[in-house]
């Protein structure tokens, strides 16, 4: 089978949402550092080029996540979906932070740090390091274009640099790029009129400081949100695919293992118990002002079967302002799903934003686990299973 060409636009599109920061290094060790690296497929289908199934991550991660074993303790799809999501918030977080003046000594112009300018349809952001032997390390991402439907034009700077009088130089073949401090801010500019890395592609431009809070890009705190429910109506029918199932305490990765559980590949696999437990949730976007009108829940991080059903709740209209946003939490059944606002949970019977509406744009959709709760010789319960990589579902019973 021909494998399918990851189109410029969806490859532009993940460029600059990620700017070229490896989700993985962040999510493991708060690396934000701008790194060469490629796009991966979260779920090795290389014809499956959406982009929730896209991240970029550098060239050790990526090589590390294509080539991971079925029974590896390595990396998930789920937590590379996890640590996308956090890098993409803090991004977001660090980009909105108000700019500041550069800073400098006595001696000269203090040159560490992340700088960026922007305007409507472009940006350019540099990252300047200094390392232990003294020489000055220059990243660059510039993007033309944001705006564009078909993705935008982008341009990529890594070199070393040298200081000349309180200047400091980047040269890379013909291609000379020259920085320094002026009224506190740096200013960019380049040795010819002719775009060197694409269309109207340019670091010409005056930069101011991002702050130094934002140039850690700190951790955004997660909220999850467990029910009952599997998506769609029906019970889930699991056979096993592997041999030896890492059972624990409660339906969280972080709880203890306490049991495994050994089973022959394809054996079918009794629960009693279910959950799905949303470890990220989506966004959504309100386009315009709008009324949505759901079942309210509560300000509740878990949804039974009994406060679904029995407790039927009061029916809530919430008034939604223009540019504002909403947490998705979950897929339900038949179009529904619930969502998070203002910390109530509300049970929604018409997702519009799953399809085609002038009023709701999908941002980000909400990162799920399916866990069981395994039971052994008809009655025994042995602890919790991440039904996701384990099993496979071959069919639903109702």
């Amino acid at each position: 089978m021909n494998r399918k060409k990851l189109p410029k636009e969806t490859e532009s599109k993940v460029l600059l949402e990620s700017r070229r920061r490896c989700c993985i290094c962040y999510g493991l060790k708060r690396d934000s550092e701008i790194k060469k690296g490629q796009i991966a497929h979260l779920d090795g289908n290389r014809n499956n080029n959406l982009i929730g199934n896209l991240a970029f991550l550098c060239f050790s991660h990526h090589d590390e996540y294509d080539s991971r074993p079925i029974q590896s303790k390595s990396l998930t799809r789920t937590e590379v979906k996890v640590f996308r999501g956090e890098l993409t918030e803090a991004l977001a977080a660090a980009f909105r932070a108000p700019l500041t003046l550069s800073t400098a000594t006595k001696s000269g112009p203090f040159w560490p740090g992340l700088y960026r300018w922007e305007n409507s349809n472009s940006s350019a952001e540099i990252e300047i390091a200094l390392n232990e032997e003294g020489e000055f390390r220059v990243r660059g991402l510039a993007f033309w274009g944001t705006k564009n439907p078909g993705g935008p034009h982008t341009g990529e700077i890594d070199a070393s640099a040298t200081e000349v009088e309180s200047k400091l130089k980047i040269e890379k073949g013909g291609y000379v790029l020259v920085l320094e401090h002026s009224t506190g801010k740096l200013v960019g500019k380049e040795n010819q009129t002719t775009s060197q890395f694409g269309m109207n592609v340019t670091f010409n431009g005056t930069y101011a400081r991002v702050p130094m809070g934002a140039d850690a890009l700190p951790q955004v705190p997660l909220k999850p949100f467990d029910s009952e429910f599997w998506p769609e109506e029906g019970r889930p029918i699991f056979v096993a695919r592997e041999n030896n199932l890492e059972l624990r305490s409660r339906p969280a990765s972080d709880a203890p293992i306490i049991a495994l559980f050994s089973v022959s590949p394809g054996e079918k696999v009794s629960f009693r118990n279910f959950r799905y437990r949303t470890v990220r949730p989506g966004t959504v976007l309100v386009k315009k002002e709008s009324v949505l009108v759901g079942r309210n829940l509560g300000q509740t991080d878990y949804v039974s079967h009994a406060n679904y059903y029995e407790d039927v709740g009061e029916e809530l209209s919430i008034h939604l302002k223009e540019g504002s946003e909403f947490e998705y939490l979950q897929y339900r059944a038949e179009g529904s799903g619930f969502i998070r606002w203002q910390n109530i949970v509300l049970d929604i019977a018409y997702l519009p934003w799953l399809g085609v509406s002038d009023e709701f744009e999908l941002v980000t959709s909400p990162v799920a686990q399916s866990w069981i709760q395994v039971e052994r010789g008809g009655s025994e319960l042995s602890g919790w299973l991440l039904a996701d990589y384990a099993l496979d579902m071959i069919e639903k019973e109702f």
